[in-house]
């Protein structure tokens, strides 16, 4: 017998005894598939969830940024001339002085008569369009002023968003602060 010859009845026998499980092959193929279909829209759910969870703190944190390098340019102190004041004693100089984290810390002239610790150490923070403060909190006002604030070269106005405290109003707009 020739070695071809040989050689072809050996690979029909061993042919012979090898059976593919095609329907079980097919039966993969088939999940994988599945799978696959599964898997994309969970991949975009996912997606998506990360994005309206991850884009709200990344604006916060350049947000957070931006009020930061705001705040630093205006760290100084401001000085302004309140006028005679009809009933609330405030007429004097006053300073305002910005830290570069955004608090701020008000004084009066000297010999204010407000009761109480005075309006120094009272909350005052400055962002990049807005100051909230309760400045004279349960001595002449009550609950939280809003102003929005404008710097022109050395000179620092604010203007009122929201506040029903006169005292504020008046110390806050009556005069430019300057450095």
């Amino acid at each position: 017998m020739s070695f071809e010859r040989r050689l072809r009845e050996g690979l029909v026998a061993a042919a012979a005894r090898v059976e593919p499980d095609t329907e079980r092959a097919l039966v993969r193929v088939r999940l994988h598939r599945r799978r696959r279909r599964l898997f994309r829209p969970l991949v975009a759910v996912v997606a998506v969830a990360m994005t309206v969870l991850l884009v709200p703190v990344v604006l916060a944190l350049s947000a957070e940024r931006r009020d930061e390098a705001v705040t630093r340019e205006l760290a100084a102190t401001y000085t302004a001339e309140l006028p005679d004041t009809s009933g609330l004693n405030l007429a004097g100089r006053w300073f305002l002085t910005v830290r570069p984290d955004g608090s701020a810390n008000v004084g009066g002239p000297p010999g204010l008569t407000v009761r109480g610790p005075g309006p120094a150490g009272t909350y005052v923070r400055i962002d990049d369009e807005r100051l909230r403060t309760n400045l004279f909190y349960n001595d002449l006002c009550t609950g939280e002023g809003l102003y929005g604030w404008r710097r022109d070269g050395d000179v620092l106005t604010f203007t009122v968003v929201e506040d029903t405290c006169a005292a504020r109003r008046m110390l806050l707009t009556s005069s430019p602060w300057s450095r």
